[in-house]
């Protein structure tokens, strides 16, 4: 089973935009990566995906040697395509990140 992770603009970006009420439930739905990493649809690369929740679109990234599934962001389908740059752009910064939760591990 994958680790599932979030960074903090995840963590930001989803208790500011997602409805209280649906939390408990997108959250449930996101922990299910867990078991099935590539359950969401690829952007481009197979490590960057998406899953749809209601009007809103998680993005993560699968690590398989980590066995880390990294939660980036949420959006709306508005402000998809600059959200799916912004990803891409800081792929390097992300992989980082992995990198310092598995050392972090280790020690």
């Amino acid at each position: 089973m994958y680790e599932i992770r979030s960074i903090p603009l995840f963590d930001d970006v989803f208790s500011k935009i997602i409805p209280l009420n649906k939390q408990d439930d997108f959250k449930r739905r996101i922990l299910k990566l867990s078991e099935n990493p590539y359950a969401g649809k690829p952007l481009g690369y197979k490590y960057l995906r998406e899953i749809k929740l209601d009007k809103f679109r998680v993005y993560y990234m699968v690590f398989d040697k980590e066995v880390i599934v990294l939660l980036i962001t949420v959006s709306d389908k508005k402000t998809q395509k600059k959200t799916i740059d912004f990803i891409k752009q800081n792929t390097h910064l992300f992989k980082e990140i992995v990198k310092n939760i598995n050392n972090k591990g280790v020690m």
